[in-house]
């Protein structure tokens, strides 16, 4: 690249010092190479009576808004990017949210059948120990005897 620039600044008799058509051509060549193709306006945005410094200069301006319209095209293909995924993310989140709220409520009905199920049994182990009170009451006092058990007693000994 710095070749080409130092070609052209040597000046000698034959030569005009600016040789436009030479500038044309470095500038080409130079944005050629390191960019690719310029896209320049079209022919019908073109003007004849300007000069060629001017038109250089317009096709330059044109070719960095060009690619200036390419980044920011780009960059909106980038955010349609990030949308969707984010559309997605939220997608899932809301998944994510159905099925919290679906455990949460197998968790309650899990819940109220445990605790029914304590108090159920808490109820019959009241139960059982107010019949074991009653049992163990009997067995502690003997019912009293009457003349016919009496009777009945000696007529089993003999």
């Amino acid at each position: 690249m710095l070749d080409i620039l130092r070609r052209r600044t040597t000046v000698t008799d034959t030569q005009s010092p600016i040789d436009l058509d030479a500038v044309d051509r470095d500038i080409a060549q130079l944005v050629g190479q390191s960019r690719g193709a310029v896209d320049y306006a079209p022919p019908a945005q073109r003007r004849e009576d300007v000069d060629r410094i001017g038109r250089l200069t317009s096709e330059a301006v044109a070719a960095q808004y060009g690619e200036a319209v390419k980044a920011l095209e780009a960059m909106g293909e980038e955010l349609l990017l990030c949308v969707r995924d984010t559309e997605t993310m939220a997608a899932a989140c809301n998944e994510a949210i159905a099925y919290v709220k679906e455990t949460c409520e197998m968790y309650r009905a899990e819940s109220k059948k445990i605790s029914d199920r304590i108090a159920h049994a808490a109820m019959l182990t009241s139960e059982v120990r107010s019949v074991c009170d009653d049992l163990r009451a009997r067995i502690q006092t003997p019912p009293e005897t009457t003349a016919t058990d009496k009777v009945d007693a000696a007529a089993a000994r003999q």
